[in-house]
């Protein structure tokens, strides 16, 4: 991404970009405080993540839906529910045996396809996940990573987004795409602005 910054002429994002590179949330925070990026959390699958573990409900629950914020990344727009879970391996996970033992109702996840659709109009953008120890880059639908133990071929990956391992995070997308996000729902706006 520095890279990219100093091509376009902007040293001072591309030197901040260098030095805060270590942690994907601190740039993504760079990038939506002081270059008005707008971000979009994302996961595949609110109450029955296909990993059966919680963080990713909890996420959107503790951080997005209450405070609008993913591990302090102020969130403008969600999309989620791209990649139900099948019906067979929800009712196996710990979070619908929570709400179960609670007296909860969580039916089967309905595909969101329209927010999915809209996200693959979106030309480039900067992901984070796991807390930002995962992070990627975002093109007109696809996942693209770098993995540092791979050599040769197996060194970049190519992925759908609604292929990909990490079930959640966010997508951190430049304010002038940020008009493609328009369609997309909104998240707890007043607690950020």
């Amino acid at each position: 991404m520095s890279a990219a910054f100093a091509e376009v002429g902007n040293s001072e994002a591309k030197n901040t970009i260098w030095k805060k590179g270590h942690s994907g949330i601190i740039t993504a925070q760079y990038l939506v405080s002081n270059l008005g990026w707008e971000t979009v959390y994302i996961n595949a699958d609110i109450n029955h993540p296909a990993d059966g573990e919680n963080k990713h409900p909890l996420a959107y629950l503790q951080q997005v839906k209450r405070d609008g914020k993913y591990y302090n990344v102020p969130v403008h727009h969600a999309m989620t529910n791209y990649r139900p879970t099948d019906k067979e391996s929800a009712q196996e996970q710990g979070l619908w045996k929570i709400y179960k033992s609670r007296g909860l109702k969580v039916g089967p996840t309905t595909l969101n396809i329209v927010d999915y659709n809209t996200m693959r109009k979106v030309p480039f953008g900067f992901g984070v996940s796991n807390g930002g120890m995962h992070t990627w880059l975002f093109s007109e639908g696809y996942v693209y990573e770098v993995h540092w133990d791979g050599i040769g071929a197996s060194l970049y990956e190519k992925t759908p987004l609604n292929l990909f391992n990490w079930l959640s995070g966010v997508i951190i997308v430049p304010k002038d795409s940020s008009g493609l996000l328009k369609s997309l729902p909104q998240v707890a706006r007043h607690l950020h602005e």
